[in-house]
């Protein structure tokens, strides 16, 4: 900075935005600074609703015409933000002061602004902080339930462990290997360990908690390298998950069922139709539902994934829409997969299958009926597979189920279940029919009716040319024993010749219009009788 201009308010700007503008609830406001054109966003820690903020002032708003409470909150909000505007001068007048500083100026500026947003955070613990989000969550109280299991855990962990989590400085990458390996080794409510995919979705909860954190800037990911943890890999392969056969299918549909399993059983036949997962077939109502030739479909946004998926409705998911009037019932996921076990038993589906699990550090292989595997899932993995093996390209199956590549559809498809090479043999039967005439016609029976085809057309050409030989003025003893069509064009061309070469028409010009092919008999013996007549007149 020694040889070069530095213009502080011109280098430097700060003002407040919000993290989402569109909410109809309150949202974070956040600190931008701006520097060099490089923006730097710091989380204000205080909320208010887009719809009570100033964006000219930059400033909550004050109204009578709000609530009390409304007030309330937006006075706390513009006090923080009178204090943020505090600090950032007086950053500014430290390095006004302190020019050699300019170089780590943003850093200098975050620190002095960190004084006034981050005092009352830092006193909150971690684990608080996550229950208090967790509790803010707007998602079904299932979902908290399963949620607060898992925290729990790792809160037993710390707990039998003597780690005393105080402050976000302690999560780390260490601290997560450590929580990993004491997983392997615990026992869960069922007696068992835990399989590689309950430790990972147990992990991962508390970096996605960690992540929600790091925008709040309560901890820095890269300082604590929880951004470098690795997942488990699961080693037992994809073998565990099966693919209903379509008498199984069938079987499912048609047993005797009431209640709740009756729902149960249709959301899942409902899902096997579409190919979705089960927490987006909700989506599937009566006024997304469009139609084109006759095909109903949809298009939705996948939850999970965000992709969207082309939905054709197959007329059996169309069946079960309208049997719930388009308002499909709303079962909690974990009864669905625990009753479809049952039903699929009470449908009568056998068969073992060996199955290996990876859990603590160990794979075993064990035997379970096919039945006990079946899950709200296997709807969609058996849709895949049977779409496939039934000749559907692999493009409109995944347009169909939101797969956004190929590889990720392939995982789904399970021809242990399914005989591919049998599925090919039934199409190419099925060409074959389609090609061949539905009737089979005998070769005497073809060859009678073209004949007779033959001798209507010539009767027909014979009468005809018997009345052209009349118009001309032929005598009917001249030509009325004649069949031959031949006999009678040589006829005709005989009286048009005579008559014609008499009057002195060149025989070129007969000949031209009795051989044109674009003229009927008729059309030629008006053409030639007219010449004829003309050739007459000129005489006279």
């Amino acid at each position: 900075m020694e040889n070069q201009q530095f213009f502080f308010d011109e280098a430097i700007k700060m003002y407040f935005n919000l993290r989402q503008s569109k909410l109809e609830r309150p949202t974070i406001i956040y600190i931008v600074i701006s520097a060099n054109g490089i923006k730097t966003k710091i989380s204000t820690n205080v909320k208010v609703y887009p719809s009570q903020w100033n964006y000219k002032q930059y400033k909550a708003i004050i109204s009578h015409r709000l609530t009390e409470l409304d007030n309330h909150n937006n006075t706390i909000v513009n006090s923080k933000l009178n204090e943020c505007i505090i600090a950032f001068n007086q950053a500014k007048d430290y390095l006004c002061q302190n020019t050699t500083a300019l170089n780590q100026k943003i850093d200098i500026i975050k620190k002095y602004i960190y004084k006034v947003t981050m005092s009352k955070k830092r006193t909150e613990s971690p684990f608080h902080w996550i229950f208090r989000k967790l509790r803010e969550k707007t998602i079904k109280e299932s979902s908290k339930t399963t949620e607060y299991r898992i925290l729990k855990s790792f809160q037993e962990y710390l707990d039998n462990s003597n780690i005393n989590l105080d402050n976000w400085d302690k999560l780390n990458l260490d601290l997560l290997i450590n929580y990993r390996e004491y997983l392997k080794t615990r026992t869960n409510r069922q007696g068992k360990l835990d399989e590689v995919s309950t430790r990972n979705q147990k992990i991962k909860k508390i970096i996605e908690y960690a992540k929600l954190a790091e925008k709040e800037e309560l901890i820095d990911l890269k300082k604590s390298r929880i951004s470098l943890y690795e997942f488990e890999k699961d080693l037992r392969g994809n073998n565990n998950q099966i693919v209903l056969k379509e008498d199984e299918i069938k079987a499912i549909l048609e047993v005797e069922l009431t209640g709740d399993k009756e729902k149960v059983r249709d959301l899942f036949i409902f899902q096997y139709y579409i190919g979705q997962r089960y927490s987006d077939i909700e989506q599937i109502t009566k006024d997304r539902i469009q139609e084109y030739k006759g095909k109903k479909y949809c298009i939705l946004k996948q939850k999970k994934t965000g992709k969207l998926a082309e939905i054709i409705l197959h007329q059996r998911a169309i069946d079960i829409l309208e049997k719930y009037n388009y308002k499909l019932p709303q079962i909690n996921i974990y009864k669905c997969d625990r009753d479809i076990k049952s039903i699929a038993k009470e449908a009568g589906i056998k068969g073992k299958e060996i199955i290996s699990e990876q859990r603590g550090y160990e794979i075993k292989e064990s035997e379970k009926e096919r039945w006990e595997l079946i899950g709200t899932h296997t709807s969609r993995r058996s849709f895949i597979t049977h779409s496939i093996a039934q000749g559907k390209s692999r493009i409109d199956t995944q347009r169909q189920t939101g797969h956004s590549t190929e590889n990720s559809l392939n995982k789904y498809i399970k021809d242990k279940d399914i005989s591919f090479i049998e599925k090919r043999i039934d199409r190419e039967i099925e060409e074959e029919k389609e090609k061949s005439s539905d009737v089979e016609f005998d070769s005497t029976i073809i060859d009678k009716l073209i004949n007779e085809a033959k001798e209507k057309f010539i009767q027909n050409t014979v009468n005809e040319a018997k009345e052209v030989l009349t118009m001309l003025g032929a005598q009917s003893y001249e030509f009325q024993d004649i069949y031959d069509i031949e006999a009678l064009h040589r006829l005709m061309s005989y009286k048009y010749e005579s008559k014609l070469l008499n009057v002195g028409i060149p025989i070129e010009t007969i000949k031209g219009i009795y051989n044109t092919r674009e003229k009927t008999l008729y059309e030629k013996a008006e053409a030639i009788q007219k010449l004829y007549n003309e050739a007459i007149n000129k005489t006279k």
